[in-house]
């Protein structure tokens, strides 16, 4: 079985998904339903991404580390960043 998690924060408040799978490829179809399925009103939050992330083929085969968020940010923050390293 495979857990997946996916919090959305904002204003104080946070949500947090989870599905179950038999396999990776069962759970991530779940989670793109579950996010797909989410209404929250009146402040932005991080589903879009969630969704983005979900989708990634690498994500999908399981292949990351902790660079890979840094392929979905803007490129001025990506550009901050490097700055930053």
């Amino acid at each position: 079985m495979v857990t997946l998690y996916v919090h959305a924060a904002g204003n104080g408040g946070h949500g947090q998904e989870v599905t179950y799978g038999r396999d990776r490829t069962e759970a991530i179809a779940r989670m793109n339903r579950a996010l797909g399925m989410f209404v929250v009103e009146g402040i932005h939050t991080s589903i879009p991404l969630q969704q983005k992330v979900m989708h990634d083929p690498d994500f999908q085969a399981g292949v990351f580390d902790t660079n890979f968020i840094k392929r979905f940010m803007p490129a001025e923050r990506k550009s901050k960043q490097l700055a930053a390293d």
